[in-house]
């Protein structure tokens, strides 16, 4: 009973997400007014740095003014490996969207995060930029988000390391995110984030989040994941690429 109470509380106040994050998979439409939430709930199988199965939530809380709106983004997760259940992740993001006419909308956020299977013991950031609206019709929606952020981050390194311990950055960060109708019930979503640092662009981080939704009712839906994950300078020993898939399901509150 002790143990079932930790994984809750985990999963309410923690993240399976990697350093880069993926707030798009978490937006909804502006015209739902006031509170709302969205728990997706998910199975992972993870090959790359690290080989395990983990059950997760990727939770948002999102109030809506009009056309202006903010968001919490709280995640959380449990995993095994080797027959041992263990935490890893944590992250918190928190972001807050302003219209500025029918094509622009002006953000600001901040985000704390850890995972222990990159060595990342620490990471907060804040930054903003702009989000603008290339298409939208019936059958696909896309936008695009410049901006600019500020990090610092620690690592779990010993003396010996060639990767630094603590780091403070500026990256860029552009987003792409399209979503297309498929048919009625059924819709994929496809993000991609590039973060380059502001000096120095070889020191690139990318992110390809991929997601098939089947609506099974007004507020449940069933999702297929897949997401990539590549690091051109990773901490020592830690690969610079990761694949991840999910199934899971989607609760709209």
């Amino acid at each position: 009973m002790k143990e079932l109470f930790y994984y809750f509380l985990f999963i309410w106040l923690t993240s399976n997400i990697y350093s880069q994050v993926n707030t798009e998979k978490f937006r909804i439409a502006t015209d739902t007014l006031g509170f709302s939430v969205r728990s997706d709930l998910d199975f992972t199988l993870m090959a790359g740095n690290t080989d395990f199965s983990f059950l997760g939530t990727n939770t948002r809380f999102n109030y809506n003014w009009g056309m202006d709106y903010a968001f919490l983004v709280v995640n959380g997760g449990y995993g095994f490996k080797s027959g041992e259940s263990f935490f890893s992740q944590a992250l918190l993001h928190l972001r807050n969207v302003s219209s500025l006419g029918d094509f622009v909308m002006l953000e600001e956020f901040l985000q704390y995060d850890n995972n222990k299977q990159i060595l990342l013991l620490h990471r907060a950031l804040f930054g903003g930029g702009l989000r603008i609206k290339l298409i939208e019709n019936d059958e696909i929606i896309m936008r695009i988000g410049p901006s600019i952020f500020f990090e610092h981050e620690t690592y779990d390194l010993d003396n010996t390391a060639i990767h630094k311990n603590k780091i403070n950055n500026a990256r860029l960060n552009l987003y792409l995110t399209s979503l297309f109708n498929l048919q009625q019930g059924i819709s994929f979503l496809s993000i991609i984030y590039v973060q380059p640092k502001f000096d120095n662009f070889n020191d690139l981080k990318i992110l390809f989040d991929n997601a098939l939704n089947f609506k099974l009712g007004d507020k449940v839906d069933f999702i297929i994941k897949l997401q990539m994950r590549y690091d051109s300078l990773p901490a020592d020993n830690i690969e610079k690429f990761d694949l991840t898939t999910k199934m899971g399901l989607a609760i709209n509150l």
